[in-house]
């Protein structure tokens, strides 16, 4: 998906777009932007933000494939020294602990981590179901002992 200026309202601090799994049923959503992007977005010249792509090199970049965004993601993974991690096979497909798509499990682990509501992280991710997005939530030991160290002492004193 091409993210155009069009689709960039800074005064309201939202982007506004159609992502492509919505396209059929034209659901648009509207993604708050984080204030680190919006002072970069406001560094933009006006006459740039009339029109066109917001990210004209990212949307040159072909989605799938050799030299698509997930191996553009791969090799700077490489060249940072950070691992794929685990790697596991469903099928014929390869599938690693980090990959661009995790991102969007990271993002999901994060707003949990900083006791965002379920219903407020489906809204910024998209997900329509809860299924799903309990997929998406990972939970470490941190949180687990806090959730049950909330709970009141039991005893008869």
């Amino acid at each position: 998906m091409d993210i155009v200026w069009q689709n960039i309202k800074l005064e309201e601090g939202v982007i506004e777009l159609i992502p492509k799994k919505t396209e059929r049923i034209n659901l648009e959503v509207e993604i708050p932007i984080h204030p680190t992007l919006a002072v970069s977005l406001y560094e933009v010249p006006e006459a740039k933000r009339a029109k066109g792509k917001v990210f004209p090199e990212i949307a040159k970049i072909t989605k799938s494939g050799s030299s698509g965004m997930s191996t553009k993601f791969i090799d700077l993974m490489h060249e940072a020294k950070v691992s794929r991690g685990k790697s596991q096979t469903n099928g014929e497909r390869t599938n690693y602990e980090r990959s661009f798509h995790s991102l969007r499990h990271t993002l999901t682990t994060w707003l949990a981590k900083a006791q965002v509501p379920p219903e407020i992280r489906m809204k910024i991710t998209g997900h329509k179901s809860k299924e799903i997005h309990a997929i998406y939530t990972h939970l470490d030991q941190e949180q687990l002992s806090t959730a049950i160290n909330s709970i009141p002492l039991l005893t008869t004193e």
